[in-house]
């Protein structure tokens, strides 16, 4: 979020009308990865991921993509993909959590 901010205020300055609307959620946002960072929360591993796309051609489409996103977007790309790998976490967590066996624990 603060990426996005910086990169905004750099590109409009001060004549972004929402800037100070974002800037609201700051502690929001830091409120949500601070209380991510202490959870039981797993999270994939992204060096082991990134050096295990040559194994996995699945992955390799997804680096590819991701690149392609950063490249074409730049900033707000990456602002994307990040926020997509903090969130992923939880949903992953939560929809596991949903679809666990009865007899599982």
């Amino acid at each position: 979020m603060a990426m996005l901010l910086n990169y905004l205020n750099i590109l409009h300055g001060n004549e972004y009308p929402m800037l100070p609307r974002l800037a609201g959620y700051i502690p929001v946002y830091a409120a949500v990865l601070g209380l991510l960072m202490v959870s039981p929360i797993p999270y994939p591993h992204m060096g082991k991921w990134c050096f295990s796309i040559g194994r996995n051609p699945k992955r390799l489409v997804v680096f590819l993509l991701m690149l392609t996103i950063i490249a074409v977007f730049r900033t707000r790309g990456l602002f994307v993909l990040v926020n997509i790998y903090i969130f992923s976490g939880p949903v992953k967590f939560i929809w596991d959590a949903l679809h666990r066996k009865k007899g599982a624990q």
